[in-house]
Formats: C-alpha cells, structure tokens, sequence
C-alpha cells in the first residue's frame, strides 16, 4: 500500500523557517491561527460569546448532567452547555453527544438570549391543546397508585 502522505510533504518547503512556511498556500504556522484556552488550533476566531457560569450554575448544570431520573434531553442540553463554558469546541460537543452542531448551536443561543432554566426546557409548541386535563391525569395517578381492595 502506497504512501498518501509523500505528494503532501513533498509539496512542503524542506525549512522549517515561519516566515518560508507562511508563504506557502497550504501551511499555516503555529501563532498564526492563534490558540485557545485549551492550546489547541483554532483556524477562526469565536463570533459567539463564551458562556460565563457562576459556580452556583455549574453545580446546578453538573447535578442535572448527571441525574439518572431527569429527560434525557435535559441531561444533555446541561452537559452540552457545561462542555461550552468550559471552552470547548461547538463541533466537539456535538460529536461527543452524537448530535449535530446546530443543536448544539441553537441550545448555546438559547441560553446565551433567555438564560439557563430556559434553555434546559423545551419551548412551547404549537399544536393541537391536549385531550387529558391535569386533573385527569393527577386522579389516574391516584388510583394506580392506591390498593385494589379500596375500590371493590
């Protein structure tokens, strides 16, 4: 099996001079994209603010991100919001929550416009109003919930 990386490096100028390399089409040097918290490479700069927590929000969010009883989703929007003020990359935590980037996106804009217990729900829909009342739905709790022998 053949190389693909020889007709890469050897379009590539022998120096390691930063000044030859930055004048070549294909290479961009260290310092040049700039760097970000976590010293890796970032080719752009950031054009959405970075999410500031409290330390009071970042034990809520880690409490949520790590409940076994909450909606799944809930669980995930605070992991994907903890993952972002932490620093990290919107392409990174999508990959990691097997989701794509512009749920990620929309869930960081939502808490960035309407603030955390906003964006840890779901919006309001619309559609057809529900069929079961509340109070439908607490009396059916009720009786499973009581004894068998109470109602005959």
């Amino acid at each position: 099996m053949a190389d693909n990386t020889s007709s890469f490096t050897s379009a590539l100028p022998k120096s390691s001079n930063v000044t030859e390399l930055s004048q070549h089409p294909y290479v961009v040097p260290r310092g040049i994209i700039g760097k970000n918290e976590r010293s890796q490479l970032i080719p752009f700069e950031r054009k959405r603010p970075l999410l500031v927590l409290q330390k009071r929000e970042v034990d809520f969010l880690g409490k949520i991100a790590n409940s076994r009883t909450e909606p799944y989703a809930k669980v995930r929007r605070a992991r994907m919001l903890l993952a972002y003020s932490r620093g990290e990359r919107i392409l990174s935590i999508a990959r990691r929550e097997q989701t794509n980037r512009p749920k990620v996106e929309r869930c960081i804009d939502k808490v960035l416009s309407a603030g955390i217990m906003t964006a840890l729900r779901d919006l309001p829909r619309p559609g057809r109003p529900a069929v079961i009342s509340d109070e439908d739905k607490a009396w059916v709790l009720h009786v499973a919930c009581s004894k068998p022998t109470e109602y005959g």
